[in-house]
């Protein structure tokens, strides 16, 4: 969002991204797939991880892939790594939060201005669209047509989701035109072979380079950041395929934009105060941190759900419970285990925040989380997953396999107490985070993706009228 903004207002950029970039070739094969993972799944891991393979230890070459998952004591940090980022491995689910949720978590921002201009602005150039009739009546969209039943006998309002999806390109999946992804469930954690998914690398970077103003470098990491006499330095280690440093370089900036995410984004700030290299940097870096309140659960026995459920995700019901408001959503996604069986994903507020450290002796980033952080969030679900199993057949139960930690899709937090709402470093001229590590926790119950677009372009407009136009 920043690299669009930029460039069109005539400023040079350059984008420095540490995974690779992923085009869609016309053979269908960019990616693996969630049925036949291999050496393009994982970043820079020996073993796939994935949600429900828990304990297989099903070895993959190492490699700068493209899911990136954080392993902590007590949860597990599911991100993206490559030219669109968190983008490429997303569930598509374009959601605006409620009012109220909203403010809970960013109250210094004004929603009726992000209601009138900044949600409707993301949503257009994200491609936000509701699942077409046509193609929910296919025989792949059949857990969608069961979940809305479930959901409807329960007596709930069945929402339909947007999601950032090229539904034409889904049409041209069905006929056999081009390579089957989201029709068979191929979109999530690994990326989506057919271009159906409208990653930015397919929208905002994208448009961003085609003005001739910004250049994105993959393989590109950034390892440190310090404050320099007017601007910053930025060192950077280019990767080889397998994440090896080949070559390190410092490159010089009048303007720094950090944009790798919760975890990217706190550990470059976390590094920069334990080495003193942004002497301003207030406390807090590393603090309000959160997984959005995710669970991920599993509903067996309901009947007939299709061997293969396509995404994105169709339908979802929201309440609002004596904890604050919760969402549960009938999740797409599948190589043949949903059926007479239906994954959903719900979301709360958790009632508790995290903390991101950095280790001394190793460099990585550390998560403290509670274990009864999510305990809010769950209240609120679990009467959901309750009122599901008593109107319907069926019933929940865990995913992943037992034994394993809580995961989350969605990190927030971690940089919202050194900046202001726009995302300016407090005490650094032209140092700015507009990234969902801005966002302390969780996004109102609702997927980030939209709330964290709509806030970076917010945040542009500002930042380009008052910071960045001498």
């Amino acid at each position: 969002m920043a690299a669009l903004r930029l460039a069109e207002a005539g400023i040079e950029t350059l984008v420095l991204e540490r995974g690779r970039r992923w085009d869609i070739t016309p053979e269908g094969d960019t990616f693996a797939t969630l049925g036949a993972p291999d050496h393009r799944s994982m970043w820079l891991r020996d073993t796939l991880i994935s949600p429900g393979i828990e304990g297989l230890n099903i070895p993959v070459p190492r490699f700068t892939g493209v899911l990136d998952v954080v392993r902590a004591p007590t949860i597990d940090v599911y991100q993206g790594a490559g030219v669109g980022g968190g983008s490429l491995i997303y569930g598509c689910t374009l959601l605006q939060p409620p009012r109220e949720a909203f403010l809970a978590s960013l109250p210094n921002v004004d929603y009726d201005e992000m209601d009138r201009i900044y949600f409707p602005r993301a949503r257009s150039v994200l491609g936000a669209a509701t699942l077409p009739d046509d193609i929910l009546a296919t025989e792949t969209y059949q857990f969608a047509r069961t979940a809305f039943q479930h959901f409807a006998n329960a007596g709930f309002a069945v929402e339909a989701l947007p999601g950032g999806v090229d539904f034409d390109i889904v049409r041209a999946e069905l006929r056999g035109d081009v390579a089957p992804a989201m029709i068979v469930g191929d979109y999530p954690l690994f990326g989506c072979n057919s271009g159906a998914k409208n990653s930015v690398d397919r929208n905002y970077l994208a448009q961003a380079e085609a003005t001739g103003y910004c250049s994105v470098e993959p393989l590109c990491e950034v390892i440190h950041i310090a404050s320099t006499h007017g601007g910053y330095a930025v060192v950077v280690d280019h990767l080889d395929d397998e994440g090896n440093a080949v070559a390190t370089e410092v490159l010089i900036c009048t303007s720094l934009f950090l944009a790798a995410g919760s975890i990217g984004t706190t550990k470059l700030l976390l590094d920069a105060q334990a080495n003193g290299s942004l002497p301003r940097l207030r406390t807090g870096v590393g603090t309000l941190w959160g997984g959005n309140g995710d669970l991920l659960a599993l509903r067996v026995g309901v009947g007939p759900t299709g061997a293969i459920s396509g995404g994105p995700a169709p339908f979802g019901i929201s309440v609002d419970g004596p904890t604050g408001p919760a969402l549960l959503e009938a999740s797409a996604g599948g190589v043949g285990s949903e059926t007479f069986a239906l994954v959903t994903l719900g979301m709360g507020i958790p009632d508790a925040r995290g903390v991101l450290g950095l280790d001394p002796a190793t460099g990585e980033i550390t998560i403290d989380w509670p274990t009864d952080a999510n305990n809010a969030a769950l209240a609120g679900i679990l009467p959901i997953h309750a009122a599901l199993n008593e109107a319907n057949p069926g019933s929940f139960g865990p995913v992943p396999l037992p034994n394993t930690l809580p995961t989350t899709f969605h990190p927030l937090g971690g940089a919202s107490s050194v900046t202001d709402s726009y995302g300016r470093v407090l005490g650094h001229r032209n140092l700015f985070v507009i990234d969902g590590s801005n966002v302390p926790g969780s996004t109102g119950a609702r997927n980030p993706a939209l709330t964290i677009t709509a806030l970076a372009e917010r945040a542009m407009e500002r930042l380009l009228d008052d910071d960045l136009s001498s």
